[in-house]
Order: C-alpha cells, then sequence, then structure tokens
C-alpha cells in the first residue's frame, strides 16, 4: 500500500513541479527502500541512482543527503552481488561522512564497518570464482 502512495505522489510531483526538484528525489529514495525491502534490486536501483543524481545537483557533492544516497545505493549493489560497484559508492559514502562529520562520528565508523563487510564479500567472491 505504502509503494502505491508514493508511486502516485511522485507522479503528481512530476505534473506540478516536475523531475528536477529536491522532493522528488525523497520521493524516489523512499519508493527504492521500499522496493529494496522486497526484494526487487533492479526497480529499486534505478529510483536509488536517480534520488542520487537529483542530491547531486541540489545539495552538491559533499552533502549528507548525498552521502546517504551513495549508501543506499552501495547496499542495493551488494544484495544484487555487484560488490566493485558497492565498494565504490560505499568509499563515497565514507569519504563525506569523514570531512563533515569526522572520523569519530557514528556514521563513519559505521561506512568504515560497511566497506570493511563489502572487501571481505569481494574476496569471497572473488575465491569462488577462482
Amino acid at each position: 500500500m505504502a509503494l502505491k502512495l508514493l508511486y502516485r505522489a511522485r507522479y503528481l510531483s512530476l505534473v506540478v513541479i516536475g523531475e528536477n526538484h529536491p522532493e522528488v528525489a525523497l520521493i524516489d529514495s523512499n519508493i527504492g527502500l521500499i522496493l529494496h525491502a522486497v526484494g526487487e534490486y533492479d526497480l529499486s536501483l534505478k529510483f536509488l541512482d536517480k534520488a542520487l543524481e537529483l542530491n547531486l545537483k541540489f545539495h552538491g557533492i559533499k552533502s549528507l543527503k548525498v552521502a546517504v544516497s551513495y549508501h543506499l545505493v552501495a547496499r542495493t549493489q551488494s544484495c544484487m552481488g555487484d560488490f566493485r560497484s558497492a565498494l565504490t559508492n560505499e568509499k563515497e559514502t565514507f569519504a563525506i561522512y569523514k570531512t563533515q562529520l569526522g572520523e569519530d562520528h557514528d556514521k563513519t565508523k559505521e561506512s568504515g564497518e560497511c566497506l570493511k563487510h563489502l572487501t571481505q564479500q569481494a574476496v569471497v567472491l572473488q575465491k569462488k570464482m577462482n
């Protein structure tokens, strides 16, 4: 039900304010999160990528909103088994958190742990492939 309502909100937003608006990024992020939760990773990634693109455009490359978008994209890519792309995006998250919040902040530490986990998963996958 929530997904239907968000699709409707997105449609109405596109009609009223157009595709290039910060609120559309928020709606797309929420749609992506719900799709991720139900295992629709490909479609989730499309919405999360669009949200990231809009957040970069409206908030700049060092924004905390951009960091969250990078993290959500990385998480979805990880679930899809694309650990290389996930690592790249999580590195962006970590860099923003480190710059904006410092090394000792919980978000920075959490992102660092996520980087370690993604690296381990990538190594395990590579060993299986070899």
